[in-house]
């Protein structure tokens, strides 16, 4: 979000505006939950070392904003 924001305001600033309110944001990308069977799956997981920090997520944010 703070990148949207500061990309915003440097193309309104480019364009000679200036930013308004927003109008819309949309979220795209990411990975929504996994169910999982906690029986069946437990053995499995308890053998599998689970490194912090290895998970990687990665969202788009698009967000619209009026000018004023």
């Amino acid at each position: 979000m703070r990148r949207a924001l500061a990309q915003a305001q440097q193309l309104a600033e480019a364009a000679g505006v200036e930013l308004g309110p927003v109008r819309s944001i949309v979220e795209q990308g990411g990975q929504p939950p996994t169910p999982y069977r906690a029986e069946a799956d437990i053995a499995q997981r308890a053998a599998v070392p689970i490194q912090p920090g290895t998970q990687e997520l990665s969202v788009t944010v698009e967000v619209v904003h009026d000018i004023a």
